[in-house]
């Protein structure tokens, strides 16, 4: 198994995630779309961030001289273009894709190990008539050793 970073990971998570086809969907869907803005609010639904909070490494975890078993969260940052009460069904389905989606990725070609799914948080934006989700997860990865 080769170790990673979260840089790396993130481009991974990204592209994967992007690739979704959603179970369920409503007007305005346009698919899982990233963006970059940290602004709140979208033009559509499932458009996407990631926010890594890095931890430290795994105590009881793999250790070899080139990695170590490292955790974090990673939150998918979603906005939902609708009332919350029309997407509260979106949010459960996209949580448990999205995790099966990154439990996916688990292999020895990228240093992931797994992803346990957090529970979700869900905000009225009003000004922008979105939801804003956070999807949480944890990551086991192995890290490289600097």
């Amino acid at each position: 198994m080769i170790a990673t970073d979260m840089a790396t990971l993130d481009a991974l998570f990204q592209t994967a995630i992007a690739g979704i086809s959603p179970r369920m969907t409503r007007a305005q869907d346009h698919g899982w779309t990233p963006y970059k803005k940290t602004r709140k609010g979208a033009h559509f639904t499932r458009a996407f961030r990631l926010d890594w909070t890095p931890r430290e490494y795994v105590e009881d975890g793999i250790f070899t001289p080139a990695a170590v078993e490292s955790e974090a969260v990673v939150s998918v940052v979603t906005d939902y273009r609708d009332a919350e009460e029309h997407v509260q069904f979106l949010v459960e389905d996209d949580k448990h894709q999205l995790r099966d989606t990154l439990n996916g990725l688990m292999g020895a070609d990228n240093g992931m190990l797994w992803a346990e799914a957090l529970p979700t948080e869900i905000e009225q934006d009003d000004e922008q008539g979105s939801v804003i989700v956070v999807h949480p997860f944890t990551i086991r990865y192995l890290r490289a050793r600097a």
